[in-house]
C-alpha cells in the first residue's frame, strides 16, 4: 500500500521528529558494547562464562528484528497520517469495527469448536484469541466493542436499523472479552462504554437515548457479575494472592527496575532483553512466570 498510494503530502514536523529518535533509540542497542558495560552484563559473562557478542545488546539478532519491525510499524503509521481519506469517518469506523467483530465471532466458533488454526497462537490465552497474549486481544476486542456501541447509538439515533447490527456486535464483543479472560479487556469494554454514554449525556442531552444505552450496558455487566466464572474471580482478592498478576506485585516490579535504569541509563539494553536483564534484579517474585 505504501508504494502503491504513495502519500503526496510529507510526514508533519511534529511526528517527524519523534518518529526519528524511536528510530534511533531502537539501533542502538547494535552499539559496540564499550558504550556501557552494566552489571548484568557482566554477570553473564563472567559468572557463567558466556561469550557474548560485541553489542550492547547480548542478542543483537533480536533487537535487530524488533528494530525492523518498530521500522514497519512507523512507516505504516506515517502513511496513516499523510493519507488523505475521501471516505467519511464513520464509514471508515463501520469497517474497522466490522472487522474486529468478525475477528470475535471467529473467535468464539473456533473456541467452542476446539478448534485452533494453524495462524493463531494464543499461547497466554487458554487457547482463545488471535494473538500469544491475551490482553492484546482483549484489548482489540474492546476497543472494537466501543466503536460498535458508538455506531449503534448513532445509527439508532437516526432511526436506521443498523443500529441493531451494531448493538449485536456489541454483545458478540463483549461475549468474546469474557471468554478472553483478560481483565484489561473487560475493564476497557464495560468502564469506557459506561464512561462514553454519559460523556453523551453531559454535551448533547441525549437523555432518553443514552439512558437506554446506559440500561443495556449495566445489564450486560450484570450478567458477567451472575455468569462470569473463572473470569469473574481474577477480580476477586483471594484469587490472585499467590500470582504476579497482582496489582502490588506489579508496582514492585516497576519499582525494581530502577536499578536495571541506572546502570544502562542513556543507551538501554537493546530491544527483547528485558525478560534477560531484569531477571537478577527480581525480588519480589520467584515463580516461573517471565517479565517480559
Amino acid at each position: 500500500l505504501i508504494l502503491w498510494k504513495a502519500p503526496r503530502t510529507g510526514l508533519p514536523p511534529w511526528l517527524c521528529w519523534p518518529f526519528a529518535a524511536l528510530v534511533l533509540l531502537s539501533i542502538v542497542g547494535l552499539l559496540p558494547s564499550g558504550f556501557g558495560t552494566p552489571q548484568w552484563r557482566q554477570a553473564l559473562a563472567n559468572g557463567l562464562d558466556l561469550k557474548l557478542p560485541g553489542t550492547l545488546s547480548p542478542q543483537p539478532w533480536l533487537s535487530l528484528q524488533s528494530a525492523v519491525l518498530l521500522l514497519s510499524a512507523l512507516a505504516w503509521a506515517a502513511w496513516l497520517s499523510c493519507r488523505h481519506w475521501d471516505a467519511k469517518r464513520s464509514t471508515l469506523l463501520s469497517i474497522y469495527s466490522a472487522g474486529i467483530a468478525l475477528l470475535g465471532l471467529l473467535a468464539l466458533v473456533f473456541h467452542f469448536a476446539n478448534y485452533q488454526p494453524p495462524f493463531w497462537m494464543p499461547y497466554s490465552s487458554g487457547g482463545f484469541g488471535f494473538f500469544p497474549n491475551r490482553n492484546q486481544t482483549g484489548n482489540v476486542l474492546a476497543l472494537g466493542g466501543l466503536i460498535a456501541l458508538a455506531l449503534a447509538f448513532r445509527s439508532l439515533a437516526r432511526k436506521r436499523w443498523a443500529g441493531f447490527v451494531w448493538a449485536a456486535s456489541y454483545v458478540v464483543l463483549g461475549v468474546a472479552v469474557v471468554v478472553n479472560y483478560s481483565r484489561g479487556g473487560i475493564i476497557i469494554l464495560f468502564g469506557g462504554s459506561i464512561a462514553w454514554l454519559c460523556c453523551m449525556v453531559w454535551q448533547r442531552r441525549w437523555l432518553k437515548q443514552s439512558a437506554l444505552g446506559l440500561a443495556g450496558v449495566l445489564l450486560a455487566l450484570t450478567l458477567f457479575l451472575v455468569f462470569g466464572g473463572k473470569t469473574l474471580e481474577r477480580f476477586l482478592p483471594e484469587a490472585d494472592q499467590t500470582t504476579y498478576g497482582a496489582v502490588a506485585g506489579r508496582l514492585q516490579m516497576q519499582a525494581e527496575t530502577i536499578p536495571l535504569l541506572r546502570e544502562a541509563s542513556w543507551h538501554g539494553i537493546g530491544l527483547r532483553n528485558f525478560a534477560v536483564a531484569f531477571a537478577p534484579h527480581r525480588v519480589v517474585d520467584v515463580s516461573e512466570a517471565t517479565a517480559i
